[in-house]
């Protein structure tokens, strides 16, 4: 949630970030606050070699070697598809106000 969330809201600014002590990678979640479609996340490494780490190998395969960025290889690009559309028609200023809801539902539930 905070990913989306949090980059919307300007007390949050430098919180969330690759700069910040400890932070090896940052998750957003497309499907929770961004309205898309489940199945589509994104991962920001700090460094080029922490990515590396997300390649999954087989060598075994009867087709080929085969590679893919993550372990659930290859997919529709359907979700894809969505949060691209999602992202492009909701707009910045509704997921500032639903970001700005959110916290506002927080506050009340933690009381």
């Amino acid at each position: 949630m905070g990913g989306l969330v949090a980059g919307f809201l300007k007390d949050h600014e430098g919180k969330f970030t690759l700069d910040l002590e400890g932070a090896t990678s940052i998750s957003l979640d497309h499907h929770k606050f961004g309205l898309a479609p489940k199945g589509i996340s994104t991962v920001f490494f700090k460094t080029k070699e922490l990515r590396q780490q997300m390649y999954y190998i087989y060598t075994d395969w009867v087709g080929a070697v085969y590679i893919t960025p993550s372990f659930s290889g290859s997919r529709s690009g359907f979700a894809s598809a969505g949060a691209w559309y999602c992202f492009t028609h909701i707009g910045r200023k509704t997921y500032l106000e639903n970001s700005l809801a959110v916290v506002e539902a927080t506050k009340t539930a933690a009381k």
